[in-house]
């Protein structure tokens, strides 16, 4: 007789490490226009949603963001800057 297998998965089978609970990260991309609906997000969010946002705003190269400073003003999480380049 053969017995079915488990629909049972592991902890590594759903991306997750032993011992670690599981976290979101939502992504939201947006142009340079998208920036208020961005501002309006965090107004929204509580600072404990328990989630990761990565907003990735597109910009002309030579045009600096003020991305960081315009959402550290609209939520209490903690806001940082990664600049990537598109060749």
């Amino acid at each position: 007789m053969v017995r079915p297998r488990s629909s049972r998965r592991s902890p590594e089978a759903h991306g997750q490490i032993r011992g670690v609970p599981d976290f979101p990260v939502v992504g939201i991309g947006a142009s340079a226009g998208g920036l208020d609906a961005c501002r309006r997000l965090m107004d929204a969010l509580p600072a404990d949603v328990g989630m990761a946002f990565i907003l990735v705003q597109h910009l002309a190269p030579t045009h600096e963001s003020m991305m960081v400073d315009l959402l550290a003003d609209h939520t209490s999480m903690t806001v940082r800057q990664q600049r990537m380049e598109c060749r």
